[in-house]
C-alpha cells in the first residue's frame, strides 16, 4: 500500500503548489537540455546570494521571500521564522561570505522537467535562437510556483512550449 500511497502523495502536493501558490517569473538558459533517469529538464536560474543581517551558519534553514524584477527573480527577505504569507521557498544555507550567504534551494524548485511532445517542440525553438552566437546566452520565461515553503517550476512561458 506504501508502494502505491507515497507517489500518489507526492503528486498531490505538487498540485497543492501549483493550484494555490503565487506564480513567479524565473529564467532558464536556453541551453541543451540535460537528460537524466528522472526525464529531460533545465536548470532554472534562481537568485543564490543575498545579505544576512543576522547570524547563521552553514546547513541552517532559512525561510526566503522572493521578489519579481523584471524578467528575474530577486530576494525580498531572508528570514528565520516562517512568514506571515504563504509565499516564501525554504532553502539552506551553503556557506556564508561576510554579510553575504549562498543559499541552495529545493530541487523541485531548480529544474523544469519537458515531457516527449514538449522536447519536440523545444528542439525547434532551440535550433531557431541558437543559430548566431552571443555574448550572452538567450534565457527562456518559466513559471515558478511557490507555496508554503515548497516551490514546482512548472513550464516554461515562450511561444511554441506552454502546455
Amino acid at each position: 500500500m506504501l508502494y502505491l500511497g507515497f507517489p500518489f502523495y507526492l503528486i498531490q502536493r505538487k498540485q497543492v503548489v501549483v493550484q494555490k501558490g503565487e506564480m513567479y517569473r524565473a529564467t532558464a538558459p536556453l541551453i541543451q537540455p540535460q537528460e537524466s533517469y528522472r526525464g529531460i529538464y533545465l536548470p532554472v536560474n534562481l537568485p543564490e546570494e543575498a545579505e544576512v543581517s543576522f547570524p547563521v551558519r552553514q546547513g541552517q534553514r532559512v525561510f526566503v521571500e522572493l521578489q519579481q524584477n523584471n524578467q528575474s527573480l530577486g530576494i525580498k527577505k531572508i528570514a528565520r521564522k516562517r512568514p506571515q504569507t504563504d509565499a516564501y521557498l525554504k532553502a539552506t544555507i551553503r556557506y556564508r561570505q561576510d554579510d553575504l550567504v549562498f543559499l541552495d534551494f529545493p530541487a523541485s524548485a531548480q529544474t523544469v522537467y519537458f515531457t516527449p511532445t514538449e522536447m519536440e517542440k523545444w528542439e525547434d525553438l532551440y535550433k531557431v535562437n541558437t543559430e548566431t552566437p552571443a555574448l550572452t546566452p538567450p534565457t527562456l520565461g518559466v513559471a515558478l510556483h511557490v507555496y508554503r515553503g515548497r516551490g514546482v517550476a512548472d513550464q516554461v512561458l515562450t511561444a511554441g512550449t506552454e502546455r
